[in-house]
């Protein structure tokens, strides 16, 4: 005997169905076919929660713009010429390395004389040189003269 309850989940189950497959029926006309079925995958829920997160104050960037050296094209200097003024004999041979380092050096310029002249090449002057620049020190007064050195990176 049919029961009122049974016969309307009856209905309520046939309509879930028919809908199903009236669903199933609409696809992309440019295909001509079907990729699968809708279903419906639950109950969505309302956790009544209201969004009240701070807005946003951060600090704005202010980086620092790059400073940086602007590259000149001079390679790193790896060796040097010299010029004596007024030489009889004196040499020096100041090495890529004691420029790169950029320490003071105290070098003896004596070469085949018969005496010797100390040349203080400071900080200052090897960062001239990194740079790409020239550098003209005076030697030190032995025998009543000095010299003056001119340096320049080869």
């Amino acid at each position: 005997m049919a029961t009122r309850r049974r016969f309307l989940k009856t209905v309520a189950v046939g309509s879930v169905g028919l809908g199903v497959l009236a669903m199933t029926g609409c696809g992309d006309d440019s295909t001509g076919t079907d990729s699968g079925t809708a279903t419906d995958s639950g109950t969505a829920t309302d956790t009544g929660t209201a969004d009240t997160g701070t807005a946003d104050t951060g600090t704005a960037d202010t980086g620092t713009a790059d400073t940086g050296t602007a590259d000149t094209g001079t390679a790193a200097c790896t060796g040097t010429t010299t010029n004596i003024s007024a030489n009889h004999g004196h040499a020096l041979d100041v090495l890529g390395s004691d420029v790169a380092a950029g320490a003071q050096v105290v070098y003896d310029i004596q070469g085949t004389a018969s005496h010797t002249h100390d040349l203080t090449v400071a900080a200052a002057d090897f960062t001239t040189l990194q740079g790409g620049g020239p550098v003209t020190i005076t030697s030190s007064l032995t025998n009543g003269h000095t010299h003056d050195v001119t340096i320049s990176c080869a």
